[in-house]
């Protein structure tokens, strides 16, 4: 395994808990790698929320279960909660759980202004990899491959709509350009 810029993780995690955004598609590796960081996953209340949860679960995670459509505010304070009073960091897969692949939504930038807190996002490559043919072309590394992860950060973002909503797009941007380069 290789990383580029994993200090500024460490940099962040040693002035306390962060936001952790990454593409729905890169969670296997990522949940894989990160098991012994103090985070908290969110899965959605679907099926496959409910697989990914117990899995998770059993790396020791500890998950919240809800999505935008369904238990929205009872998430969002247990979000708050974890990064605010708990000091847990906060991991979310900024475009699902449906979708479109890489449109990253706005709460992973919401948690970390209302927090006050970073945003780290993460890419990953494999090669060899087999993608899944599902809406997020799910990534699974084959036995030996060359995994490299790929990290960026921006600071605690301000907690004006528009600022966030700016630096969404921001954040898609260069998501997007650490996934692809």
């Amino acid at each position: 395994m290789h990383s580029t810029g994993r200090e500024l993780l460490d940099v962040a995690l040693a002035e306390g808990p962060l936001v952790a955004a990454f593409f729905h598609e890169d969670q296997l590796p990522l949940v894989a790698l990160h098991r012994h960081m103090r985070m908290v996953g969110m899965a959605s209340l679907s099926r496959d929320g409910q697989l990914l949860s117990d899995v998770v679960q059993r790396l020791g995670y500890r998950v919240i279960r809800g999505s935008t459509s369904r238990g929205t505010l009872r998430v969002g304070r247990a979000a708050l909660r974890a990064l605010q009073q708990e000091g847990a960091s906060l991991a979310l897969a900024v475009d699902g759980p449906r979708g479109p692949r890489r449109k990253v939504q706005e709460g992973a930038v919401a948690f970390a202004a209302m927090a006050g807190r970073p945003l780290v996002f993460l890419a990953v490559h494999a090669a060899p990899a087999w993608r899944a043919r599902s809406w997020d072309r799910f990534l699974v590394p084959l036995p030996f491959a060359r995994v490299e992860l790929r990290y960026g950060l921006l600071p605690a973002p301000a907690t004006g709509r528009a600022a966030r909503k700016q630096l969404t797009q921001r954040l898609e941007a260069r998501m997007k350009a650490l996934a692809e380069g």
